[in-house]
């Protein structure tokens, strides 16, 4: 007995011993294969093996850039679109990735609280200033995609430029960021094995039903006049694959619902409210999705890049008496990936060609940017 445990003690001296001698690289590796081990397919297509400390980010429309600043913290620098308001916002977040830390990997890729600050302009005659907290999930794709996905819960002030009028209010939204996340690792490798189940390199999906989760909701609340604003979007869509082509139709419903509600005195008092709708429907040619199969990035399903072209109409009712209604033709171009058995996402963009409701006789060109992200069946 006392043989085998010196052996056994020899046998580690000796192992620690090597390890300790190991050129860094090969320290990492084996450490990265470690890890490896443990991850499942999904965690692994979502790149929680790889050690990051600065990444590129470049969301639909945007750019910035992700740094750590110490262990599981980073900070946040961006340009984007704002779909909200139709401008171009600067946004600042301080982020802390606590669903990291428990994993003990340093990757920009899990959950996180932040707080942060937005700033944009208004066509010149206002602008406002948000200070907001943040609860959200981010991840790396594949490499270089990125998904953030999250809630925001701010105070936001705005002013205008002309008559020095201002206002404050704190407000509440759903959030969705998609695009590249660009890492510059030099041992960037990924197994297609491994992520097959996360890919579906050899599955074949004919029908999606989904279920967008982005901009579903925001709420907005003025204190000092009372006054609360109430906006729900859900939209959900369905997808069929035309026999085993490249092609597929695409059908998305939208939902439109506000509310505004003011209390005079200490009875909640309406002031308006908008209902509406929003249908889309077009043919999908995704162009390389042959392509991919050949690679291994993904089967003979939905998730590829895509041309589309179809129709839209809006519908929108306040005060049961003012209506808007527009309808059009699109042409747009995208990218869809499914992910693992029920996520999805789906960033288009392009241009509509839109009937003036007021002149039957003009037609108007709309630039068309949708991100969608959420759960599919």
């Amino acid at each position: 007995m006392k043989k085998i445990l010196t052996l056994s003690f020899l046998i580690l001296v000796v192992h620690c011993q090597l390890f300790s001698q190991m050129p860094d690289s090969l320290r990492e590796e084996n450490r990265r294969d470690s890890i490896i081990r443990y991850l499942s397919p999904l965690e692994y297509a979502f790149m929680m093996h790889e050690e990051t400390k600065f990444m590129l980010r470049v969301p639909a429309i945007g750019v910035g850039v992700e740094l750590e600043l110490l262990p599981y913290t980073t900070g946040v620098a961006e340009v984007n679109w704002n779909n909200w308001y139709q401008r171009w916002n600067f946004n600042g977040q301080l982020r802390w990735y606590y669903g990291s830390k428990r994993k003990g990997v340093r990757n920009m890729s899990g959950n996180y609280m932040a707080g942060g600050y937005s700033s944009a302009s208004f066509s010149g005659y206002g602008y406002y200033d948000n200070i907001y907290v943040r609860w959200g999930m981010q991840r790396r794709f594949l490499g270089n995609g990125l998904i953030d996905i999250g809630v925001n819960a701010g105070y936001r002030t705005e002013r205008n430029f002309f008559n020095s009028n201002s206002s404050a209010y704190f407000n509440l939204a759903t959030t969705a960021s998609l695009g590249l996340g660009l890492v510059f690792n030099k041992n960037k490798f990924i197994n297609r094995d491994k992520v097959c189940p996360v890919v579906k390199c050899y599955d074949v999906e004919r029908f999606l039903l989904k279920i967008n989760l982005s901009d579903l909701a925001r709420i907005d609340y003025f204190g000092e006049w009372k006054l609360m604003i109430g906006n729900f979007q859900p939209s959900i869509a369905i997808e069929q694959k035309l026999f085993n082509s490249s092609f597929s139709l695409n059908f998305n419903a939208r939902l439109i619902a506000e509310t505004i509600t003011r209390n005079i005195g200490e009875t909640p008092h309406f002031e308006s409210d908008v209902r509406g709708y929003e249908l889309t429907g077009e043919a999908r040619w995704y162009y390389n999705m042959q392509r991919r199969m050949r690679s291994g990035k993904g089967g003979n399903g939905l998730s590829a890049n895509y041309i589309a072209a179809g129709a839209r109409k809006h519908y929108g009712e306040r005060y049961r008496f003012n209506r808007n209604e527009q309808s059009g033709l699109t042409l747009t171009t995208g990218i869809q990936r499914t992910i693992g058995k029920r996520l999805y996402f789906d960033v288009q963009s392009g241009v509509a060609a839109i009937q003036d409701p007021f002149h039957a006789q003009r037609i108007a060109a709309q630039f068309i940017l949708d991100i969608r992200a959420g759960i599919k069946f």
